[in-house]
């Protein structure tokens, strides 16, 4: 956790039509971060952070489509054990985090078939010695209703495609994919992208099968080519080739092993920070290729293996996710999908279908980025030291303040289950999502409770910037 003997506030802005870089007022003895999204201050507990929004400045754009979800392909070799398509409250717990896509992929989707296994290709599912892979079927029955979920809530589908289906050359084989294609353009299921294959960086250490990025590149390209045999899916967009580690274009980011992590580890500002030097590495790779194309974050969390037991799923995760949000967002990350929706030990939904606390962290920020009317200001704040701190905003004194201040539901503190709002623990209407409601102020200081996280938002501001520029981040 952070020093107690310190006061760090790490401190972003999020604009809901605009977002703007925020530069802090000097403090003796304290360190900024010059033209970046956010303030890291150092100062004795009780002195109070002066924050400046410089709204000349725009520093990034980000789309309705910045965060989306995945849903783990291997989920479907358990015939979707938990995930009970047709309940009322999965789907409004789904439906509330649209629009935005919904990714079925992962690990597995290099060992799955649809419907049954065919001779025109080798199967190269076949796992390096300590791992425990398979091949199964995904069924035209398994097929369809999950399609029909993602139509029904509102995401917008995206389809990770078995990359290992090689012909005895070594070329990837297409026969299998055509054929889900195909089931699925008669059936007119729309699918907005898809990806060929999953970590084909370690592909060497899950199956012992290498592969070239030559090869991969053709593998790609043919892909393409099947996608135009189908007039429903030739405009669909193709991202990858997805790596573990930072690579153009798309790729996964987690901190650390979630076999080895602890709690505190969520709280250190060393483990947030290290997510820039990966993506100033990702973005300077691509871009020294083309300056124009994306980078998405595939797959995202907190730790990989599935996530840290009894952490990833708790309060304390929140720290890292909002901050990644925020360091994504400025940096020019096009898109996040959150690993994952259902399933390990990192859902935003658990086995019950209830939401945990990284659930109402992602709504809210869908909700208040994109909620308020152009020009307000959406700023927000981590507090992760066990002592309140105080920030305030000089050219702003007049102005009132909305807030969403999130903590910790009961008192298993870091590690509870459960997230307050202003105070008063979240939870289901029955099987609706509630709305969500601020707390106002009307001007002055905002108050920080101890391990806290939350938004701010400056609803009167009318920023020039924020109301002329289209859907900004700065």
């Amino acid at each position: 956790m952070a020093d107690s003997s310190t006061f760090l506030l790490i401190f972003g802005i999020l604009v809901t039509v605009c977002h703007v870089s925020v530069r802090s007022t000097p403090l003796v003895g304290g360190e900024g971060r010059s033209d970046h999204a956010y303030i890291h201050k150092r100062a004795p507990s009780g002195h109070v952070i002066q924050a400046h929004v410089n709204a000349n400045h725009q520093q990034n754009v980000i789309g309705s489509h910045f965060v989306g979800v995945t849903y783990d392909s291997g989920q479907a070799a358990k015939n979707f054990s938990g995930f009970d398509f047709s309940s009322r409250k999965l789907q409004n717990l789904a439906r509330a985090l649209t629009p935005g896509y919904f990714r079925f992929g992962g690990t597995m989707s290099d060992c799955m078939l649809f419907e049954s296994a065919s001779t025109s290709f080798v199967d190269e599912c076949t796992p390096a010695p300590g791992r425990n892979f398979h091949t199964f079927t995904l069924t035209g029955h398994q097929w369809q209703a999950l399609n029909q979920f993602v139509h029904k809530v509102g995401f917008d589908f995206i389809f990770d495609a078995n990359d290992l289906q090689r012909t005895s050359h070594g070329d990837w084989s297409p026969d299998n994919t055509r054929k889900l294609l195909q089931y699925s353009a008669d059936r007119h299921y729309p699918i907005a992208g898809f990806q060929l294959g999953n970590e084909y960086d370690l592909f060497h250490s899950f199956f012992g099968y290498d592969l070239s990025a030559a090869q991969l590149a053709k593998d790609y390209a043919k892909f393409q080519s099947l996608l135009k045999e189908f007039p429903q899916y030739s405009s669909s967009f193709l991202i990858g080739p997805e790596a573990a580690h930072a690579r153009p274009d798309h790729f996964k980011n987690y901190y650390f092993s979630g076999l080895t992590s602890t709690v505190d580890d969520y709280t250190d500002v060393h483990k947030m920070d290290s997510l820039r030097k990966v993506l100033t590495e990702a973005l300077a790779e691509t871009h020294a290729v083309d300056p124009h194309l994306p980078v998405w974050l595939t797959e995202t969390g907190s730790a990989y293996s599935g996530g840290t037991k009894h952490v990833s799923d708790r309060f304390a995760a929140g720290f890292l996710w909002l901050d990644k949000l925020g360091v994504a967002a400025e940096m020019g990350i096009e898109t996040l999908l959150r690993q994952d929706l259902f399933g390990g030990n990192y859902p935003l939904i658990d086995r019950q279908l209830n939401p945990t606390p990284d659930y109402w962290l992602t709504l809210l920020y869908k909700q208040l980025v994109r909620g308020f009317h152009a020009g307000a200001v959406v700023l927000y704040y981590l507090n992760p030291n066990g002592y309140s701190v105080t920030f305030d905003f000089p050219q702003f004194t007049s102005h009132k303040r909305l807030l969403y201040i999130l903590t910790a539901g009961d008192s298993d503190g870091l590690l509870s289950k459960f997230v307050a709002l202003n105070g008063a623990k979240l939870q289901l209407h029955g099987d609706s999502v509630p709305q969500l409601h601020p707390l106002e102020q009307a001007a002055g200081p905002v108050v920080t409770p101890p391990h806290s996280f939350g938004f701010v938002v400056l609803p009167d501001n009318r920023v020039d910037l924020c109301r002329h520029s289209g859907e900004l981040v700065g």
